[in-house]
């Protein structure tokens, strides 16, 4: 039955995908190449809303009674549809963080949110309490703005979003098969679009868009704490999955402060950007970055099983703080030139 969803999941993605891409030049759904962009033509940016329609396939083909991942998948794409109106007619600021909190606030309804920050040691558990909800809706609309921030060079966020599922397929216990199976079934619809993407095949080009990155990160964010309130996986576990877009986002805005740039402001530079500049490529900037999070995820899992969660949190803040002064030196370096 595994195999059956997969050949299904492969052949509807590659199908949507495709079909995505004429419906985009039909209808003029193209990014248009700026002095801002790298990107040389008009490319469809529909490859998001294209993963989100398979995601609806997922739910309705499978039969895992997985009703909260269900609920997480389908609601995916009503965020997706948000980006693809963001993509299309450059919302404001405001108007973006409107819909995507009420987005959010549907799941958060439901019960998904964060009541606590995990038990440790000496520290005991930490209890929210009246802040739950603010803390849930803050947490999650900075995770999909850190997957904004990092959808930049061809498979870069792809790549990431694959790194993050398959670390959680192998973080849970053997015993979880239906959830393990769920998951992986999650990554081949953007395990496609990469394909899509790099135009890998000779396949048409496809960027994710608002819809996609907005959709990745609303998706991970929400089957985190989904994983963490359900099966008992503790948040100084949780936590490297989601290292590099924690890093990356704060990391960013820190710099941006720094040198008195405005927050929302878009600009070159995020590491992917500033990697390409010293390496003169983007291959290299993407695979170094994926490579990257690969080990944090290997590292925070044996911390965290060998040293506890106390050790953990420490080494996830400690490592924080190391690569904020590494990209602060990259930064004032590469403002040199």
């Amino acid at each position: 039955m595994f195999l059956t969803y997969i050949i299904k999941i492969v052949l509807i993605s590659f199908l949507l995908l495709f079909i995505l891409n004429f419906i985009s030049k039909k209808f003029n759904l193209l990014d248009i190449p700026n002095k801002r962009k790298i990107h040389k033509y008009p490319t469809p940016y529909t490859g998001g809303i294209a993963i989100a329609l398979a995601y609806l396939f997922i739910v309705y083909l499978t039969d895992y009674e997985l009703d909260e991942f269900n609920k997480i998948l389908s609601i995916s794409f009503l965020i997706s549809v948000v980006g693809l109106i963001d993509d299309k007619y450059n919302l404001s600021v405001g108007s973006k963080l409107v819909l995507q909190i009420f987005c959010i606030f549907i799941l958060v309804n439901d019960n998904l949110i964060l009541e606590n920050l995990g038990n440790f040691e000496i520290i005991g558990t930490i209890i929210l309490g009246s802040f739950a909800l603010p803390f849930t809706i803050v947490s999650v609309v900075l995770l999909i703005n850190s997957f904004n921030y990092i959808d930049g060079q061809d498979g870069l966020l792809g790549g990431l979003f694959l790194v993050s599922i398959y670390s959680l397929v192998f973080y849970l216990d053997a015993d979880l098969n239906n959830e393990k199976e769920f998951l992986f079934l999650i990554s081949l619809p953007v395990l496609i679009f990469i394909f899509f993407n790099t135009s890998l095949f000779k396949l048409p080009k496809l960027f994710l868009g608002d819809s996609g990155s907005m959709m990745l990160g609303y998706l991970i964010a929400f089957i985190c704490i989904s994983v963490f309130k359900n099966i008992s996986m503790n948040s100084s576990l949780i936590i490297w999955i989601l290292a590099f877009y924690v890093y990356e986002f704060l990391s960013t805005n820190i710099i941006r402060i720094k040198n008195k740039k405005k927050i929302f402001e878009t600009g070159h530079d995020h590491i992917h950007f500033e990697l390409s500049k010293i390496f003169k490529s983007n291959f290299y900037s993407t695979s170094l970055i994926i490579i990257f999070s690969i080990l944090l995820s290997f590292f925070g899992y044996n911390v965290q099983y060998f040293f506890g969660n106390l050790i953990s949190l420490i080494s996830f803040v400690a490592i924080f703080i190391l690569y904020l002064i590494i990209r602060i030196k990259i930064n004032k370096n590469l403002k040199k030139f």
